[in-house]
Protein backbone atom coordinates (compact mmCIF):
# COMPACT_ATOMS: atom_id res chain seq x y z
CA UNK A 1 0.00 0.00 0.00
CA UNK A 2 2.88 2.79 0.24
CA UNK A 3 4.53 1.72 -2.31
CA UNK A 4 1.53 2.06 -4.55
CA UNK A 5 0.77 5.64 -2.98
CA UNK A 6 4.43 6.55 -3.64
CA UNK A 7 3.90 5.88 -7.07
CA UNK A 8 0.86 7.84 -7.44
CA UNK A 9 2.32 10.83 -5.90
CA UNK A 10 5.86 10.32 -8.45
CA UNK A 11 2.99 10.62 -11.20
CA UNK A 12 1.12 13.53 -9.84
CA UNK A 13 4.74 15.03 -9.93
CA UNK A 14 5.03 14.44 -12.98
CA UNK A 15 1.99 15.89 -14.03
CA UNK A 16 3.03 18.86 -12.01
CA UNK A 17 6.22 18.99 -13.18
CA UNK A 18 4.70 19.20 -17.21
CA UNK A 19 2.39 22.18 -15.72
CA UNK A 20 5.32 24.45 -14.48
CA UNK A 21 7.06 24.88 -17.60
CA UNK A 22 4.56 27.52 -18.57
CA UNK A 23 5.06 29.73 -15.54
CA UNK A 24 8.62 29.06 -15.12
CA UNK A 25 9.13 30.79 -18.67
CA UNK A 26 6.85 33.44 -18.20
CA UNK A 27 8.79 34.42 -14.36
CA UNK A 28 12.25 33.76 -16.58
CA UNK A 29 11.25 36.60 -19.24
CA UNK A 30 10.09 39.07 -17.11
CA UNK A 31 12.92 38.40 -14.58
CA UNK A 32 15.07 39.16 -17.65
CA UNK A 33 13.32 42.31 -18.87
CA UNK A 34 13.81 43.49 -14.77
CA UNK A 35 17.75 42.77 -14.92
CA UNK A 36 17.68 44.99 -18.35
CA UNK A 37 16.08 48.27 -16.57
CA UNK A 38 19.54 50.08 -15.75
CA UNK A 39 17.54 52.55 -13.27
CA UNK A 40 16.69 50.05 -10.45
CA UNK A 41 18.95 50.25 -7.93
CA UNK A 42 21.99 47.89 -7.23
CA UNK A 43 20.08 45.89 -3.88
CA UNK A 44 17.18 45.10 -6.18
CA UNK A 45 19.62 43.83 -8.81
CA UNK A 46 21.72 41.81 -6.95
CA UNK A 47 17.94 40.19 -5.91
CA UNK A 48 16.90 39.75 -8.72
CA UNK A 49 19.90 37.98 -10.15
CA UNK A 50 19.56 35.51 -7.34
CA UNK A 51 15.74 34.79 -8.65
CA UNK A 52 17.01 34.08 -12.15
CA UNK A 53 19.40 32.02 -10.77
CA UNK A 54 16.68 30.13 -8.73
CA UNK A 55 14.02 30.32 -11.92
CA UNK A 56 17.02 28.59 -13.43
CA UNK A 57 17.70 26.39 -11.16
CA UNK A 58 14.02 24.76 -10.96
CA UNK A 59 14.00 24.74 -15.14
CA UNK A 60 16.84 22.09 -14.84
CA UNK A 61 14.93 20.26 -12.29
CA UNK A 62 11.80 19.63 -14.30
CA UNK A 63 14.47 19.26 -17.98
CA UNK A 64 16.04 16.60 -15.92
CA UNK A 65 12.95 14.45 -15.28
CA UNK A 66 12.58 12.93 -18.41
CA UNK A 67 16.53 12.84 -18.90
CA UNK A 68 17.12 10.89 -16.01
CA UNK A 69 14.10 8.87 -16.37
CA UNK A 70 13.92 4.74 -15.55
CA UNK A 71 14.97 3.59 -19.18
CA UNK A 72 18.22 5.54 -19.52
CA UNK A 73 19.06 4.89 -15.68
CA UNK A 74 19.01 0.78 -16.63
CA UNK A 75 20.79 1.08 -19.68
CA UNK A 76 24.00 3.38 -19.06
CA UNK A 77 23.94 3.62 -15.53
CA UNK A 78 26.88 6.57 -14.82
CA UNK A 79 30.00 5.33 -12.35
CA UNK A 80 31.27 8.16 -10.55
CA UNK A 81 33.11 7.90 -7.21
CA UNK A 82 30.99 8.17 -4.27
CA UNK A 83 32.66 10.99 -2.86
CA UNK A 84 33.29 13.12 -5.87
CA UNK A 85 29.41 12.32 -6.93
CA UNK A 86 28.00 13.39 -2.92
CA UNK A 87 30.36 16.40 -3.13
CA UNK A 88 28.82 17.82 -6.31
CA UNK A 89 25.57 16.74 -5.06
CA UNK A 90 25.83 19.22 -1.67
CA UNK A 91 27.35 22.00 -3.89
CA UNK A 92 24.00 21.27 -6.35
CA UNK A 93 21.90 21.75 -3.04
CA UNK A 94 23.73 25.04 -1.78
CA UNK A 95 22.96 26.69 -5.06
CA UNK A 96 19.31 26.11 -4.48
CA UNK A 97 19.48 27.21 -0.76
CA UNK A 98 22.47 29.61 -0.69
CA UNK A 99 21.68 30.46 2.80
CA UNK A 100 22.33 26.45 4.33
CA UNK A 101 25.78 25.68 5.52
CA UNK A 102 27.24 22.24 5.43
CA UNK A 103 30.60 20.47 5.56
CA UNK A 104 31.54 16.83 4.20
CA UNK A 105 33.79 14.56 5.94
CA UNK A 106 35.24 11.67 4.87
CA UNK A 107 35.76 8.72 7.34
CA UNK A 108 37.38 5.84 5.20
CA UNK A 109 40.95 6.39 4.17
CA UNK A 110 41.65 5.48 0.88
CA UNK A 111 39.99 6.04 -2.93
CA UNK A 112 36.66 5.65 -2.44
CA UNK A 113 34.04 2.89 -4.49
CA UNK A 114 32.54 3.66 -7.64
CA UNK A 115 28.86 3.60 -7.25
CA UNK A 116 25.63 4.39 -9.77
CA UNK A 117 24.43 7.90 -9.83
CA UNK A 118 21.12 7.20 -9.27
CA UNK A 119 18.30 10.04 -9.46
CA UNK A 120 16.53 8.48 -6.80
CA UNK A 121 19.21 8.12 -3.88
CA UNK A 122 20.01 12.06 -4.95
CA UNK A 123 16.22 12.73 -4.31
CA UNK A 124 16.42 11.13 -1.12
CA UNK A 125 19.45 12.68 -0.10
CA UNK A 126 18.46 16.25 -1.05
CA UNK A 127 14.90 16.04 1.12
CA UNK A 128 17.25 14.74 4.23
CA UNK A 129 19.75 17.68 3.55
CA UNK A 130 16.69 19.98 3.34
CA UNK A 131 14.80 18.16 6.67
CA UNK A 132 18.14 19.03 8.47
CA UNK A 133 18.57 22.62 7.07
CA UNK A 134 15.08 23.22 7.87
CA UNK A 135 16.00 22.19 11.71
CA UNK A 136 18.48 24.61 12.66
CA UNK A 137 20.86 27.46 10.52
CA UNK A 138 24.04 25.86 12.04
CA UNK A 139 26.44 24.03 9.21
CA UNK A 140 25.42 20.34 8.76
CA UNK A 141 27.72 17.77 9.30
CA UNK A 142 27.83 15.11 5.89
CA UNK A 143 29.67 11.83 6.61
CA UNK A 144 30.37 9.72 3.80
CA UNK A 145 32.25 6.16 5.15
CA UNK A 146 32.43 2.27 3.50
CA UNK A 147 33.37 -1.07 3.57
CA UNK A 148 33.80 -4.15 1.46
CA UNK A 149 29.87 -4.31 1.62
CA UNK A 150 28.28 -1.14 2.41
CA UNK A 151 28.94 2.56 1.70
CA UNK A 152 27.52 5.20 4.73
CA UNK A 153 26.11 8.37 4.56
CA UNK A 154 25.11 10.23 7.87
CA UNK A 155 23.31 13.55 7.61
CA UNK A 156 24.03 15.45 11.39
CA UNK A 157 22.10 18.56 12.02
CA UNK A 158 22.19 20.43 15.66
CA UNK A 159 18.48 21.42 15.62
CA UNK A 160 16.25 20.33 18.02
CA UNK A 161 16.27 16.58 17.29
CA UNK A 162 13.27 14.78 15.46
CA UNK A 163 10.61 14.42 17.32
CA UNK A 164 9.20 11.10 18.92
CA UNK A 165 6.65 10.59 16.60
CA UNK A 166 8.96 10.62 13.72
CA UNK A 167 11.18 8.63 15.22
CA UNK A 168 8.41 6.27 15.94
CA UNK A 169 7.12 6.21 12.21
CA UNK A 170 10.92 6.67 10.47
CA UNK A 171 9.60 7.24 7.14
CA UNK A 172 6.78 4.46 7.35
CA UNK A 173 3.98 6.94 7.74
CA UNK A 174 4.01 10.85 6.91
CA UNK A 175 5.13 12.30 10.10
CA UNK A 176 6.29 16.39 9.36
CA UNK A 177 10.07 15.93 10.66
CA UNK A 178 9.67 20.24 11.43
CA UNK A 179 7.15 22.66 11.80
CA UNK A 180 5.16 23.43 8.78
CA UNK A 181 6.52 20.04 7.02
CA UNK A 182 4.33 17.53 5.54
CA UNK A 183 5.76 14.35 6.51
CA UNK A 184 6.09 13.33 2.53
CA UNK A 185 9.72 14.07 2.09
CA UNK A 186 10.92 11.03 4.78
CA UNK A 187 8.01 8.80 2.65
CA UNK A 188 9.59 9.34 -0.13
CA UNK A 189 13.16 8.93 0.89
CA UNK A 190 12.97 5.65 2.80
CA UNK A 191 10.76 4.41 -0.22
CA UNK A 192 13.91 5.13 -2.95
CA UNK A 193 16.25 3.82 0.01
CA UNK A 194 14.85 0.54 0.53
CA UNK A 195 14.00 0.25 -3.45
CA UNK A 196 18.07 0.61 -4.26
CA UNK A 197 18.67 -2.03 -1.31
CA UNK A 198 19.52 0.10 1.47
CA UNK A 199 18.29 1.19 5.11
CA UNK A 200 17.37 4.42 6.64
CA UNK A 201 17.77 4.90 10.24
CA UNK A 202 16.98 7.97 11.78
CA UNK A 203 18.15 8.73 15.81
CA UNK A 204 18.63 11.79 17.87
CA UNK A 205 22.40 11.07 19.51
CA UNK A 206 23.28 12.03 22.89
CA UNK A 207 25.03 15.29 22.02
CA UNK A 208 22.13 17.01 20.91
CA UNK A 209 20.81 17.52 17.48
CA UNK A 210 19.42 14.42 14.36
CA UNK A 211 21.23 12.34 12.95
CA UNK A 212 19.98 10.61 9.81
CA UNK A 213 21.89 7.61 8.32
Amino acid sequence: LRDERVLAMGTLAAGAAHELGTPLATMSLLAGELAADSNLPAAVREDIGLLRQQIAVCKEIITGLSRRAGAERLESPPLQAADRWLDALRLHWHAVRPQAASRLIIGTDGPAPEIVADPRLEQALLNLFNNAANATARPLEIRLSWCSSNLGIDIRDYGPGYPAAVLAAAGMQEQPAHPGGSGIGLLLTRAAIEQLGGSLTLSNPDEGGALAR
